[in-house]
């Protein structure tokens, strides 16, 4: 069909309006093919901008959408998100109702909506907001985003509506569509603020408005203990949004901490707990690691009845990662020690899988170096140095090696030792030197060696922790006096009563003979003769090239024997009796081989 417009140099915007309402263009339209119905974008956009798209209209294009079939539909509903920024607030908000009333059923319906909540004109604007700061705007009442661009509100409130836990089959499809475009309305909205990094400027504020109103829609679900994840992927995302804006992200961790939504968090965690893993909860740190794969299949069949669409580990990895962006954007960020004390009891003490206390002690190891010195004290004695868990089955190597660090942290805090923070994460590596003792916590890492539960995983731990305590030896610093690990080890095979303990404790000693000052010195000089069993077999034959300055063999390449059983220590006490006329110090030797320093093994 061919359509003669007349058109001259008189004709105005308002005068070809005109003249497609007096031939019903858009009725016309309606009855097209999907394909004539997806170009007339811009015939559509021209009549909104001219005026003569109204109610009415809308509703002839709504009946068009209900009554065809699902390729005109998606065609319309692709026609309606381009009319976004063109229709005028009220057509936008009857358009919102229609969608309300037909319920949000397909991709091509999250797509309009993602338009509306992107795109949609303002009610009003205002300079009068203008000078508001993040202090007036964020968590305030009336909030200037859902006064200023209720259509926008509306629609986010809808895409929100559609990623909402819930046992619909079908709505549970859009969930990942809703998210994305939920996403993409957040950035759209709040993009003019990503450029500047002012801490005062927010401008325009409903922009501002627009991240307030989504905090407050987490804290919301956060109170109520409904669709959590969710609530924290938002609050992500904004966050993440901010990552080039340092000065505004700073003010919304900090409006959050104002808020409290800190506590609510961890409210928000035993509430969860307790609905889904009630089971568990007297203190004694048992849980059967074997059984995680019935348990977590349990677990996760509860939850799919409620509607999550998340299972229990990632509900589990949602509060700690949440959490964990917050440490890393405010590391001031202030926690008590009960909050603390609360974390580690609902997931090491009342852990219903073993998986929990795998993503506690990372995120423990993760964040240690954002606590303050009173907080690493407090989680190293009071948490990981507590005696009920070092003896207990809930000590594995992952949380070994999380105590360790602390271990490291609390007497760096102290001055007692200094951490290498150029040889690596000082989180992760044994690269430090001690300048005083006595250390704090050494005598936690005797009840881990004496008195640790037996498990499938107690040999590693055992094996691990008198590794790290005979590399202690090796750390002090030259001006101090000898580590008198054996001493010790002594002392505790005086006080033992227990047959277990006992053995332990000759085992230990047997392990750290030689590995100390002065076991490895009356090794050396025979003052002490070694086990027969310990020296069998025929001796190694070293030459060691001595590249000390002003000493008897300076540049001379001596020759030294060893034994399988001889510690690098002893060693080291060989070679300083043979480097010079009087022996020197083994404090200030350094040892290589192939390039690299032997600073960690304890026998040859």
């Amino acid at each position: 069909m061919v359509i003669h417009i007349p058109i001259s140099e008189s004709t105005s915007k308002s005068d070809l309006a005109v003249w497609c309402t007096h031939h019903r263009l858009l009725h016309l339209l309606c009855d097209s093919h999907e394909q004539v119905i997806r170009r007339s974008c811009e015939l559509l956009r021209f009549l909104c901008d001219a005026d003569a798209f109204s109610l009415a209209d809308l509703h002839v294009v709504w009946h068009a959408v209900q009554s065809n079939g699902l390729d005109v539909r998606a065609s319309w509903l692709f026609v309606l998100e381009a009319l976004a920024s063109y229709m005028t607030v009220p057509v936008c908000w009857a358009l919102l109702r229609l969608i309300q009333d037909l319920g949000v059923s397909s991709v091509s319906m999250l797509g309009l909506l993602g338009a509306l909540a992107k795109y949609a004109p303002l009610d009003s604007y205002d300079d009068d907001i203008e000078d508001r700061t993040a202090d007036d705007l964020l968590f305030a009442t009336p909030n200037v985003f859902v006064e200023r661009c209720s259509v926008r509100h509306a629609a986010m409130q809808l895409l929100w509506a559609t990623m909402e836990d819930t046992t619909d089959v079908a709505k549970r499809m859009l969930y990942d569509t809703a998210k994305t475009q939920l996403q993409d309305a957040i950035k759209a909205n709040v993009d003019d603020l990503l450029d500047d990094d002012s801490s005062e400027k927010w401008t325009p504020p409903v922009v501002l408005g627009c991240v307030s109103y989504l905090l407050e829609l987490a804290v919301h679900s956060l109170t109520r203990h409904r669709n959590v994840p969710q609530a924290f992927g938002i609050v992500g995302f904004i966050l993440t949004l901010f990552e080039d804006a340092t000065a505004k992200r700073n003010a919304i961790a900090a409006a959050l901490e104002a808020r409290g939504v800190l506590q609510l968090v961890l409210d928000d965690l035993v509430q969860f707990k307790a609905s889904y893993a009630p089971d568990n909860r007297d203190g004694s740190y048992r849980v059967d690691v074997a059984a995680d794969g019935a348990g977590l299949a349990g677990l996760n069949a509860r939850l799919l009845g409620d509607g999550s669409h998340v299972d229990f580990v990632d509900h589990i990895k949602a509060r700690l990662g949440f959490l964990s962006l917050w440490l890393n954007i405010q590391p001031t960020l202030a926690w008590r020690f009960d909050q603390l004390r609360l974390l580690w009891t609902e997931l090491n003490e009342y852990a219903t899988l073993g998986t929990e206390r795998t993503m506690l002690f990372k995120w423990l190891t993760t964040n240690a170096l954002h606590w303050n010195a009173s907080t690493v004290s407090f989680v190293f004695q009071e948490l990981l140095g507590n005696e009920v868990f070092l003896t207990s089955g809930a000590l594995s190597p992952l949380s070994l090696q999380c105590f360790l660090c602390y271990f490291r942290l609390t007497n760096h805090h102290h001055g007692l030792l200094t951490l290498d923070h150029v040889a690596g994460t000082p989180t992760s590596q044994n690269q430090f030197a001690i300048h005083h003792l006595p250390l704090m916590g050494t005598s936690m890492l005797w009840t881990v060696l004496l008195r640790g539960r037996p498990t499938s995983h107690s040999h590693v731990v055992f094996v691990q922790t008198i590794k790290f305590l005979m590399l202690l030896p090796f750390k002090l610093d030259p001006e101090l006096p000898p580590l008198n690990l054996v001493a010790d080890g002594l002392d505790y095979l005086e006080q033992a009563t227990d047959a277990s303990v006992r053995s332990r404790c000759l085992t230990v000693l047997a392990s750290i003979i030689g590995t100390d000052e002065a076991s490895a010195a009356a090794l050396a000089t025979g003052d002490w003769v070694p086990h027969g069993k310990a020296s069998r077999g025929p001796p190694l034959h070293l030459t060691v090239n001595n590249s000390i300055k002003l000493t008897a063999t300076t540049g001379q390449r001596l020759p030294l024997d060893v034994y399988a059983h001889d510690t690098v220590l002893e060693m080291q006490v060989a070679v300083a009796r043979k480097l010079d006329t009087a022996p020197l110090s083994t404090k200030g030797l350094r040892f290589f081989r192939m390039g690299s320093e032997i600073h960690e093994l304890s026998r040859c």
